[in-house]
């Protein structure tokens, strides 16, 4: 087997290339992007602020629902949740003491309650794209009261609310 310059610099660039997105990874970055970051924001460009804000929203995307934990009682075993890709994951912590159950627009207050649910997490958006319901409406229907309202970044994208 011989070695071409071909053979040897289509492994190597993968290798670069994988590496590089290592290192500038949002959840555990390798390299001060954020620093780097800063100060390329500074210089006020449209670009810029994007690159921004999009690496930061998923940088902290590990501990997207922080704020709801914060105030969720310690002993909620199961939490009740209305919505679709979200990063739920921070919501089990510690791992193995809570269950996040989605709930549908088809749920009753009875199978919630059957299910162990207290406490629901509603993006309002979600609500509206299952079958055109307020949040209003559905919160009656439910037999609920908002406890509280989190503004959460969860994409770069569609900005804050949950």
């Amino acid at each position: 087997m011989t070695l071409t310059r071909r053979t040897f610099l289509a492994p190597t660039a993968a290798i670069l290339l994988a590496a590089g997105l290592l290192v500038v990874s949002p959840a555990r970055p390798l390299f001060p992007v954020e620093t780097l970051l800063d100060k390329i924001r500074s210089a006020s460009s449209p670009a810029m602020a994007r690159v921004w804000e999009v690496y930061s929203v998923y940088h902290a995307r590990n501990a997207a629902f922080a704020p709801v934990l914060e105030v969720l009682p310690p002993d909620v075993k199961v939490l009740g949740a209305v919505t679709s890709d979200d990063p739920e994951t921070s919501l089990w912590h510690p791992y193995g003491a809570r269950r996040v159950e989605h709930v549908l627009s088809q749920d009753t207050a009875a199978d919630l309650k059957a299910r162990g649910i207290e406490y629901i997490l509603v993006k309002p958006d979600v609500l509206k794209a299952w079958s055109n319901i307020t949040p209003d409406d559905w919160f009656r229907r439910m037999n609920a009261t908002v406890v509280q309202k989190f503004p959460l970044n969860l994409r770069a994208a569609a900005g804050t609310g949950l």
